[in-house]
């Protein structure tokens, strides 16, 4: 069943991780030189992100790769340790979705040896609100996301590493069709909005931050696309609720003729919890100020949801890493 197939199939591979050794991400002959981060697709706003911090972190003395992945679910699951033998690198940095990250900690909540490792997972910075873009034809009936709640709707939910289809799980489990998450089809981004357009396709998710994605394509700003609107009761938002209400407008997507009601969730970028004693304490320190002092920089130059960092809010957190916490200023 597809429903619960990413949670449990993440829970199950960081139970086993439980057997690595402390520290993923730090080979025991090597003097770490760099960090790498999984950063999802190309195209997306993760990676865009990625490549802005590699430029700034390097004025600062620390060497970024960025590494191209499927999603959420591959990036915490290759920051720990446990891709299997298709890994061939460690990983340190991982940008992953606020709803992988609240649904892998309460799966968590009931299982000790994974409570462990998870709780090991500390955030650098939150950086962003992505919106929950939900795409259908121009030339459909489809506007919202009820009008998917009938047997027959073919909908891309998603790669099967994706957060965007832990985020489309969700949304349908909040709502009660449960049964229509069997269905979904492990498609997303561009292979997705092919199949869309070949008519193969009722709609799908894309969980980018704005303007991003599939919002920029081609099919988009020719009129083919529509966005479609998010609104559920069963969603609520709050301190602890991993969603925000959110609304896509003409200023991020000129191609919209009016405002669409959706929702988002925060984008972070996380680490493990290395100790101070550990040599990527000081590069992690270095990374978190060059994105503090650079952050106008960045926001201006690299993608403007940089202005949605709040250096004051992210020092509240109790999961914040040490290390980065030093790089934050007084």
């Amino acid at each position: 069943m597809i429903k619960r197939f990413v949670s449990l199939t993440l829970a199950a591979a960081l139970t086993a991780a439980a057997a690595l050794a402390p520290a993923p991400g730090l080979a025991a002959d090597d003097l770490p030189d760099r960090l790498v981060v999984t950063a999802g697709g190309t195209s997306g706003t993760y990676y865009r992100f990625a490549s802005g911090i590699e430029q700034v972190a390097a004025k600062y003395g620390v060497t970024v790769d960025v590494v191209e992945s499927q999603g959420s679910v591959q990036n915490i699951r290759r920051l720990l340790g446990y891709e299997g033998p298709e890994q061939d690198r460690y990983y340190q940095l991982a940008f992953v979705q606020g709803d992988v990250l609240e649904q892998l900690r309460e799966d968590a909540s009931t299982n000790p040896t994974l409570r462990a490792i998870v709780s090991r997972i500390k955030v650098v910075v939150p950086l962003y609100v992505e919106e929950v873009h939900l795409y259908s034809r121009s030339d459909s009936n489809l506007n919202r996301i009820q009008d998917l709640f009938v047997d027959g709707r073919v909908i891309g939910a998603g790669k099967l590493n994706s957060g965007s289809l832990v985020t489309a799980q969700t949304l349908f489990r909040a709502a009660g069709e449960v049964e229509l998450i069997e269905t979904f089809d492990p498609l997303g981004g561009d292979d997705a909005l092919r199949a869309l357009m070949r008519n193969r396709m009722h709609a799908f998710f894309d969980v980018v931050g704005a303007p991003g994605g599939r919002g920029n394509s081609v099919q988009a700003a020719e009129g083919q696309l529509k966005l479609m609107s998010i609104e559920l009761d069963e969603i609520e938002f709050g301190p602890e609720s991993a969603y925000v209400p959110k609304v896509l407008t003409s200023e991020q997507y000129p191609w919209l003729t009016e405002p669409v009601e959706t929702i988002g969730v925060t984008a972070f970028l996380v680490t493990f919890e290395y100790d101070e004693e550990s040599p990527y304490c000081e590069m992690l320190t270095n990374l978190t100020r060059s994105i503090i002092e650079n952050q106008e920089l960045l926001a201006r130059e690299n993608h403007p949801k940089w202005d949605d960092f709040d250096q004051r809010e992210a020092r509240q957190r109790s999961d914040l890493h040490v290390c980065a916490r030093r790089g934050m200023l007084e």
